[in-house]
């Protein structure tokens, strides 16, 4: 990754950061002088039992310790539920067992980095999880979730959702109702959908303000609606089969930030309008060959 890629994805979380904490909307941040709850503390000690801990990161979920001082575990201050779970990176795997819906006051779970050696048999836990503002399942095998979507349709609270590289085939083109409206980045990225961009993402709302698309094998034109997501910051589409004219109306649309990012490098074929061409200077970074810069 050169210089003015690295600066870029920096860029990006930084601002996604700041954003977050002006908005007030995640508190991840769990204190550790708070007592577990029991249920909770069974719930994680089951969940620990269905992984495999190759490099022993979890020798100190023990029972007899208070489970707010485990490595990865955050509890609320006040109340003692534990409302964050960061495992990424640490090595772990097998598959996931279901007993993590029983946290239903988990804000934030983070399952990231794992390469693949975590697996779930489906995602149908995650419905228990109502109060879920970030997920980031990145690298863990979801293959086997065929109604992935329809389970992260229901967790309306969501402000963040990156499940790059999942091994993930189906991406449903249309929805009855998009319960997903608090999105303020989506990461899709590095999957095999092979489809067409999908209509209800212009149904968000305008809160999204980074998309990452790039190489999911989608196809045929770039719609014009993104003019509908008028918060959107960074853009993602590079590395697909999508061709055409680039939408006159992406230059239209204003960030409430002052910035833009489009990224379309790799695109089969694509033609940029003489409107398009009048248009782009309303853009800060085009064309910057970098993946996964939400």
């Amino acid at each position: 990754m050169n210089e003015s890629c690295k600066f870029l994805h920096l860029l990006a979380k930084y601002f996604v950061v700041l954003y977050l904490l002006i908005q007030g909307r995640v508190q991840c941040d769990g204190g550790l002088n708070t007592r577990c709850i029991d249920r909770e503390v069974d719930a994680l000690l089951k969940f620990q039992g269905g992984l495999k801990d190759h490099s022993n990161r979890l020798s100190s979920w023990q029972r007899e310790q208070n489970c707010c001082q485990w490595k990865g575990v955050g509890c609320s201050k006040t109340t003692g539920h534990v409302i964050s779970i960061n495992l990424s990176y640490t090595n772990i795997g097998g598959t996931i067992p279901n007993h993590l819906g029983n946290l239903s006051k988990l804000k934030c779970l983070d399952l990231s980095g794992s390469k693949n050696s975590l697996s779930v048999n489906n995602l149908n836990w995650l419905s228990g999880l109502s109060s879920l503002q970030e997920l980031d399942m990145s690298e863990v095998d979801l293959t086997n979730a065929k109604n992935w979507f329809d389970v992260i349709n229901t967790l309306s609270s969501l402000v963040m959702l990156r499940l790059s590289t999942c091994r993930l085939h189906t991406l449903p083109l249309r929805l009855v109702h998009v319960n997903i409206t608090s999105l303020i980045i989506l990461d899709l990225s590095s999957n095999a959908f092979n489809a067409t961009v999908p209509q209800w993402l212009f149904e968000i709302g305008p809160t999204l303000r980074c998309l990452n698309l790039s190489t999911t094998k989608l196809y045929g034109p770039i719609p014009g609606k993104f003019e509908n997501l008028q918060s959107l910051a960074v853009l993602d589409l590079s590395n697909n089969n999508l061709n055409g004219p680039i939408p006159s109306s992406l230059g239209q649309t204003q960030s409430k930030g002052g910035w833009h990012t489009l990224i379309f490098e790799g695109i089969a074929s694509f033609k940029e309008s003489f409107e398009w061409e009048t248009r782009r200077k309303s853009f800060a970074i085009l064309r910057v060959g970098c993946v996964g810069s939400c």
